[in-house]
C-alpha cells in the first residue's frame, strides 16, 4: 500500500504571506491613525495628515471656507493641509514695506522643509511600530527577528511611498483644482488661492489704508448736514452687502449718528461666508438703538441668521413675512440662497418661485415697502408696491416706474468685502438715506441720498434725488 505525504510548506507560505500583509496594513493604518500633527510657521498653525485613497492628491484645506485638491503626485496617498489658526499680530511684518514677497516665500519654504521631515520621521516611527504592534497581537510566541522584521516592512514601504511621492510631485497641478464647501460656490475666491503670494502684500497695504482713509472721511459727514434735510415724516437708512467689512460698521454708525434715522434696512449678505464667526462683530448694531430689517442674502446661512436673532433691535425676515413698524408695513423675503450653507446665487426658478409667493402675499397685505436681496425678484414686483429695495449687485440703483413705483439698490455697504480690493477699479462704501411722506394716498418716497466712500481715493459723495 502506497502512503502518502502532505507537507506543511503550502501552509507556512500562507500564513507567511497573511502576517507580512497584517504588518504591513498595521503599520500603515497606524499611519493614517495617529499621524496627524499641528506645526507653528510664524502667524500659521497648520495641520498635516496622511490618508490613502485610490489617487495621489493634496488638499487645503481652510475652515470653514472649504476645500482646495489637485492630483498632484503617483502613489495613492491624500496629504491634507489645513489652516488651524492665525495670530494677526505675528502676520504684521509679513506685510510691512521691509519684507518682500520673495523673503516670504523662503521663509516659508525653509519652514515647511523642516515641517516636512519631522512629520516623515513621526509617521515613518508610527509604520515601525504599528507592524510590530500587529505582530506582538498575532502571537506572542514570535522571534524577535521576525517581530523586528514586522516592524522594518510596513517602514520600508512607507518610505517608497514618500519619496515616489516627492519624485512625482507637480505643484502647477494646483493651477486647474477642484473646489468643495463654500469656496465652490466663490469663483472670485479661486484668485485669491491661486495668486495669494503676490497679493498678501498689496491686500495688506490696501487694508491699511482703506482704514485710515475712511475713518477720516466718516468723520466729516456732519458737513453734509448743512445741506438740508428734505421735508419727511420718516427717514430709512438703506444698507446691503456688508459682506464682514468691519469698516462698513463704522461707517453704517457715524451715518446713523449724523441723520438719525427713524429704522436700518438692510438688503442682505452681511457676512461672507456665512459663519456664525462672523456675524459675532454685528452684536455692535444693538448700541445704535435703532430698529434694524434684515433680509438675508445668499452669503448668510441659517447659522448666521440664528446668530444674528440675538439682536434684540434686529428683525430678520427668514421667510416672505411681513412687519409693521413706524406707520409702515413692510414685507421681505429671504433670499433662497440663505437656506443652506452654499453662498450661490439663486437660480432663474427659485427667482420666480419666490416672485410667485410674493405676489400672493402682497395682495393679502399691501405692504409699503418690499425688501429682497435679488435685484430680479425687486424687479418682478416693482409694479405691485410702491417702493422695493435690493441688494446683491453691489452697484447703486434708482428705477422709477411709470407709476412712480421706485427700485433703490444702495450698491455695497460693506465695498464688496475682500472682491473689493480684486477689482480694477475701485468699488465704494455706499448706502441710501430715504426720505418717506406720509399723504392721503399712502407713504411717498420724497428724496433719496446717495452716500458713497471711496477711501482709496479719499472721496467722500452725496447725490441727493428728489422726486414730484
Amino acid at each position: 500500500m502506497k502512503t502518502i505525504t502532505v507537507t506543511r510548506k503550502p501552509k507556512i507560505i500562507l500564513i507567511s504571506i497573511l502576517t507580512i500583509v497584517l504588518a504591513v496594513t498595521g503599520g500603515l493604518y497606524a499611519i493614517e491613525l495617529l499621524g496627524s500633527s499641528s506645526y507653528d510657521l510664524d502667524a500659521f498653525t497648520i495641520g498635516v495628515a496622511v490618508n490613502f485613497s485610490p489617487s495621489g492628491s493634496t488638499t487645503i484645506a481652510i475652515p470653514p471656507i472649504g476645500e482646495v485638491q489637485a492630483d498632484t503626485h503617483k502613489p495613492p496617498v491624500n496629504l491634507t493641509l489645513s489652516l488651524e489658526n492665525i495670530e494677526l499680530e505675528k502676520l504684521e511684518p509679513w506685510l510691512s514695506e521691509e519684507t518682500s514677497n520673495q523673503q516670504i516665500l523662503s521663509a516659508l519654504q525653509e519652514r515647511l522643509e523642516g515641517v516636512f521631515w519631522s512629520f516623515l520621521l513621526k509617521t515613518s516611527l508610527l509604520a515601525f511600530l504599528g507592524g510590530i504592534l500587529i505582530m506582538l497581537v498575532l502571537s506572542s510566541k514570535r522571534s524577535w527577528k521576525v517581530i523586528l522584521l514586522a516592524g522594518f516592512l510596513p517602514l520600508l514601504i512607507w518610505v517608497s511611498i514618500v519619496s515616489a511621492s516627492v519624485a512625482t510631485y507637480d505643484k502647477d497641478a494646483f493651477q486647474e483644482p477642484s473646489y468643495t464647501g463654500v469656496i465652490s460656490a466663490a469663483p472670485w475666491m479661486t484668485g485669491i488661492v491661486q495668486e495669494a503670494p503676490d497679493k498678501i502684500k498689496r491686500f495688506g497695504e490696501q487694508m491699511a489704508l482703506l482704514a485710515e482713509n475712511l475713518q477720516r472721511l466718516v468723520n466729516r459727514l456732519d458737513y453734509l448736514e448743512p445741506l438740508g434735510l428734505p421735508d419727511a415724516d420718516l427717514t430709512l437708512l438703506v444698507v446691503s452687502d456688508i459682506h464682514n467689512n468691519p469698516g462698513a460698521l463704522d461707517f453704517v454708525e457715524n451715518i446713523v449718528e449724523t441723520f438719525n434715522p427713524d429704522l436700518i434696512i438692510d438688503a442682505g449678505d452681511i457676512t461672507d461666508w456665512g459663519t456664525p464667526y462672523e456675524s459675532q462683530q454685528f452684536l455692535r448694531i444693538e448700541t445704535w438703538a435703532k430698529p434694524y430689517l434684515f433680509v438675508p442674502g445668499n452669503h448668510d446661512s441659517p447659522q448666521v441668521v440664528e446668530s444674528l436673532s440675538e439682536i434684540d433691535s434686529m428683525f430678520i425676515f427668514s421667510d416672505c413675512s411681513t412687519l409693521d413698524i413706524h406707520g409702515l408695513t413692510v414685507m421681505g423675503c429671504a433670499d433662497p440662497g440663505s437656506l443652506t450653507e452654499s453662498p450661490a446665487s439663486a437660480s432663474l426658478e427659485q427667482i420666480q418661485a419666490q416672485i410667485k409667493e410674493a405676489t400672493a402675499l402682497i395682495e393679502t397685505t399691501k405692504p409699503d415697502i418690499f425688501v429682497s436681496h435679488h435685484p430680479a425678484i425687486a424687479d418682478g414686483l416693482i409694479d405691485q408696491v410702491p417702493l422695493v429695495i435690493s441688494g446683491h449687485s453691489h452697484q447703486w440703483r434708482i428705477t422709477e416706474t411709470d407709476k412712480g413705483h421706485l427700485h433703490l439698490n444702495p450698491g455695497s455697504t460693506g465695498a464688496a468685502g475682500i472682491r473689493g480690493l480684486q477689482s480694477e477699479n475701485e468699488i465704494p462704501y455706499s448706502l441710501m438715506l430715504v426720505y418717506l411722506k406720509d399723504t392721503p394716498e399712502g407713504w411717498q418716497t420724497t428724496a433719496t441720498d446717495l452716500i458713497q466712500v471711496y477711501s482709496l481715493d479719499s472721496e467722500l459723495i452725496l447725490k441727493r434725488k428728489v422726486f414730484d
